[in-house]
């Protein structure tokens, strides 16, 4: 009587586990927090990729990105390349300058390599070729050539902005009525009068860097030495800008927008002004492939990278206030930064991107 008992209960679990299958095949994908695919199809049709283990990113940034870190957009990719690649996973490192340097001398090595400009020729030597992933911009896939070989590829770039606001181009005796930033380079400094002197306030101000050349973006409009005054670095320019009156026009980068545009939104500024100013762009972030890498690594870096370069991940990149190297349908722009898309723009009539490579 058990025995028939248990052939019994044996069938009706066959049969319920056939239906669930059934019903199942019918419903549509399902999705959990972090995107993960539960579809049925999906779970039973999925299998191991190729490449099962660890690629290793070393990640040296030389300059900022906008609203958040070039490390969380790799994390991002990250996480659907290993969706789509089981078995396959991404570790991404951050590493100063120093730090590569160091790991570098002791025979440490990843599978990919991101960077930026002053990075270029301390790698040149550990890349290997690879295949050419045209992006929207011939100048920005020229700038990883080297004798026609392809040795990075750029994926994020950024750009110079001017800023000021009403109250600082009043207060240079300046109309700020549809005023044109670029034209008054030369002409919106002054000097305020305080109780114990007069104090200059230049008429732009900017931050040097070790490894891009901001400058380049104003070489243009011919701008006298008197006029500008160079900060420490990109955030003190922005802060003595803001705090201290250094200048009427701030010369920054979409790092500096993402700023303002956040004083904005919490009320700690009304509003700004704001003028892309050039198509050179020398804030450009690149993927390349490590030769110490295995063959069957370096194919799966390869597939990393054409993910990158996808369209699907372009809106990552602008939720970063980064531009993605690839063409940005229009819908994906929808709730955007404006300025960041009139940099978008800029760089459809024109963009210059020097040589990664010396």
């Amino acid at each position: 009587m058990d025995s028939q008992k248990k052939s019994v209960f044996g069938i009706i679990n066959l049969i319920a586990l056939c239906m669930l299958v059934l019903v199942l095949s019918f419903l549509p994908t399902l999705s959990l927090a972090g995107g993960e695919d539960f579809s049925l199809g999906k779970i039973f049709s999925s299998e191991p990729s190729e490449f099962q283990g660890i690629l290793e990113v070393w990640n040296i940034d030389t300059f900022e990105a906008g609203s958040s870190s070039k490390e969380s957009f790799l994390l991002e990719v990250a996480k659907e390349f290993q969706k789509q690649n089981k078995g396959t996973y991404i570790i991404v490192k951050n590493l100063t300058i120093d730090e590569l340097n160091l790991s570098l001398q002791a025979g440490k090595t990843p599978d990919l390599f991101s960077f930026g400009f002053g990075v270029g020729d301390i790698l040149k030597s550990y890349l290997c070729e690879i295949g050419r992933s045209d992006s929207k911009y011939q100048a920005l896939d020229e700038s990883g050539v080297v004798d026609g070989k392809t040795f990075a590829v750029g994926y994020l770039l950024g750009g110079y902005y001017l800023f000021s606001t009403q109250d600082k181009i009043l207060n240079a005796g300046l109309d700020s009525e549809n005023i044109i930033l670029s034209e008054k380079l030369n002409n919106a400094g002054y000097v305020k009068e305080l109780r114990n002197g007069g104090k200059k306030v230049h008429s732009v101000s900017y931050g040097k860097s070790l490894y891009n050349t901001p400058l380049k973006a104003i070489e243009n409009y011919y701008v006298s030495a008197e006029n500008i005054k160079e900060e420490e670095d990109d955030f003190e320019a922005y802060q003595n800008f803001i705090s201290f009156e250094s200048s009427t026009i701030l010369l920054g980068t979409q790092r500096t927008l993402a700023r303002l545009e956040n004083k904005v939104r919490i009320g700690q500024l009304d509003s700004f002004l704001c003028e892309v100013v050039s198509s050179y762009c020398d804030l450009v972030q690149y993927l390349g492939v490590c030769k110490n890498a295995s063959e069957l690594k370096q194919k799966y870096a390869q597939k990393f990278i054409d993910m990158v370069l996808s369209e699907e991940m372009a809106k990552t990149a602008i939720k970063i206030g980064m531009l993605p190297a690839n063409s940005v349908s229009q819908e994906l722009w929808t709730g955007s930064s404006e300025w960041l898309y009139s940099l978008y723009l800029k760089y459809e009539e024109d963009l210059f991107v020097p040589k990664l490579f010396s």
